[in-house]
């Protein structure tokens, strides 16, 4: 037993929450297999006490991520909370779901993009892919490595960038469209995102931006979009409001243009 705690004191702190987040991984994979067609959390809410239990982690969580003293401390927080929840992630991608929100959303973003498009925050590429299925040029950044992976296997001939939404690496002007579907409610400052998608879309240019109405049960949520004047409000700073859609799938949201 003393041999056994002197060999895992030896053991550098980062192998060992690697390989711990390695067996949190496997086991999620493996419940997930389980119960992925049984709802099993729209079961568990009806209970109060793990409602309680539920809303109390949802804060707390939540007020981790906020109070991060800057983007950097935020961006490694969120990346860490993420490790263990990826197959759970890249199950729950647009690609893989291919519910009613998703082919609306899809839909709505080939009706109304103009190449060329960047789609900012595109999780597992999707609504890349099927822009391009449709004539439409589009690429792709996410701040998942992962997920940018798993994008470029998916379609080894598409651009897909491993990037943060606030640093893009594109030339001023380079865009005519760009989406941020379901980005804004989980950055750490909105507005940071939306200047640099401006910066990068040419002058007249539009972005199509989608949000959920509530907070849900999603922890890396840090804020709510409840109704038109509070999305207008955020894109209103640095985009003309051509549009507002009451309901883009299971969100809403605007379509604003870049006016100099």
């Amino acid at each position: 037993m003393h041999t056994a705690c002197f060999r895992l004191k030896r053991v550098p702190a980062p192998v060992l929450w690697w390989k711990g987040a390695l067996l949190i991984q496997e086991k999620t994979v493996k419940f997930w297999e389980k119960y992925k067609n049984v709802n099993l959390l729209h079961i568990l809410e009806k209970n109060k006490t793990f409602n309680k239990f539920l809303q109390g982690w949802l804060e707390k969580k939540r007020n981790y991520f906020c109070s991060s003293p800057d983007r950097e401390t935020f961006h490694r927080r969120l990346m860490w909370f993420y490790l263990p929840f990826i197959p759970f992630y890249i199950n729950a991608s647009p690609g893989k779901l291919l519910n009613w929100d998703i082919l609306e959303r899809r839909d709505f973003f080939i009706k109304h993009s103009v190449p060329r498009v960047i789609d900012v925050g595109m999780q597992d590429g999707y609504f890349v892919r099927e822009l391009k299925k449709n004539g439409i040029d589009a690429v792709g950044v996410d701040s998942v490595k992962m997920l940018v992976n798993y994008a470029k296997k998916k379609d080894p001939s598409g651009e897909y960038y491993h990037c943060f939404a606030e640093e893009l690496p594109f030339p001023d002007s380079t865009f005519q469209t760009a989406i941020c579907s379901h980005l804004l409610e989980h950055v750490f400052k909105p507005e940071d995102v939306l200047k640099e998608v401006r910066r990068i879309l040419k002058p007249g240019g539009k972005i199509i931006v989608v949000v959920p109405f509530n907070l849900d049960i999603e922890p890396t949520h840090l804020r709510e979009y409840k109704n038109k004047e509070a999305i207008e409000k955020e894109v209103g700073r640095f985009f003309k409001i051509e549009n507002y859609l009451e309901r883009i799938g299971a969100g809403h949201g605007c379509i604003g243009i870049k006016v100099d």
